[in-house]
Formats: C-alpha cells, structure tokens, sequence
C-alpha cells in the first residue's frame, strides 16, 4: 500500500489554485449583482417616466396658450427638414409645471414604487435619500407641433454628488432655474449599461432665451 502523502508544494500549488477560483467566483458574482442592479434602476426610470407620460395625456392637454418659453432647433437643414433655413428649423414651446405628489395621488403610481433599487447613497445626517417631497415639480413642454415631454429632478437618482433629472425632452431648458448647463445635474439617459455617466451629455440643445 502507498501511504506517501502531499508535499509542502503540492498543498501550497492547490492552496493557490483554490484562491484563484474563490476570486473569479467572487468578482463574477459582484459583477452579476451590480449589473442587476443598475437594470433594476432603468427599469424604475422606465416606469416613472410612463406614469408621468399617463398623467401628462390625461391632464395636460389644454390651455397652454400664455406659457411660451422659448424656442428650440427641432429640425435639420442638411436633412432637407426646414421650410425655411432661416427660421423654420426650430419650433415655440410652451411650459407647465405640476407636482410630483399629484401623479401619487392621481394612482398613476403608489408610493411605495417610487423607490430607487440602485441607490446606496444617504443624506448628511445618515438617513435614506427620497425620491422626492412636497417641493417637487415636474416641468411639461409642449411644442408648436403639439408634442409633449418633461422633466422632474428625483433625489433618489442622485450619483456621485450630481443630481438626477429624468428628461424627456431632446433639450435642457437654462431659464427654468432648475436644470441647467452646470456639472451638478445629469440627465438619466446618460447613464451607460454599469450605471455610470457618461459625458458629455446626449441632450445637447438648449431651450433659446429668446423667441424667434
């Protein structure tokens, strides 16, 4: 019977091998749990973004005559778009506001929805960021062409110090007050497939200060 045993060697060269193993295993796991993650977080965003659409279709449809805001280049010459290259490539906007509570309220979505699985972090003094409060609004645009998109800052989409605005809208509109050109706010669908930002931002055209 042969009863030779192990080396020094050949324990230390399964001893590695093992922990080469365990690391793949668990790098691949965090990998698959943070993909998770940041699909968990699209999809809420997806989900605000319709309940918002619905109230939007069902409440905000008239009287939009006094609330122009401004212009914004919708169509492209080089495309053969524009009636008229000097002045028919952009269209008036008009804007409303409501707030985010009244979409809660309407049942377009329960409180308890309105959470961000993907968002580890707090306030100053340690509580849970919100998504949102009292102060919330939701800003609605509706163009000469009667198209119709908004944009509402959530604190829950908070990241890496910017605030999170899920915009609709193929602009930033400089005079709200409230989104701006500044590196504190980011739009959400700049965020890439790990949940980072990307930059610069794909919503490139400002809303004009001045009409045309």
């Amino acid at each position: 019977m042969n009863n030779k045993g192990f080396t020094l060697i050949e324990l230390l060269a399964v001893i590695i091998v093992l922990a080469i193993v365990s690391s793949i295993t668990v790098m691949a796991v965090n990998g698959s749990f943070s993909n998770a993650k940041v699909r968990s977080e699209k999809v809420f965003i997806n989900n605000v973004t319709k309940a918002v659409d619905a109230y939007i279709a069902e409440n905000m449809t008239s009287g939009w005559g006094a609330d122009y805001a401004g212009n914004y280049v919708k169509y492209e010459s080089a495309k053969n778009e524009c009636d008229d290259v000097s002045i028919k490539c952009d269209v008036k906007v008009y804007r409303k506001s409501f707030k985010f509570q009244e979409v809660i309220d309407s049942g377009y979505l329960k409180e308890k929805e309105v959470v961000n699985p993907n968002n580890k972090e707090k306030n100053a003094d340690g509580t849970d960021k919100t998504c949102y409060d009292d102060s919330t609004e939701v800003k609605v645009y509706r163009d000469s062409d009667y198209v119709y998109c908004f944009m509402v800052k959530l604190g829950c989409l908070d990241k890496n110090g910017k605030a999170g605005v899920i915009n609709t809208c193929p602009f930033k509109d400089t005079n709200s007050g409230l989104y701006t050109n500044n590196s504190n706010d980011y739009f959400t669908v700049d965020l890439k497939e790990d949940g980072s930002i990307n930059t610069p931002s794909k919503i490139k055209q400002d809303l004009a200060d001045t009409p045309r």
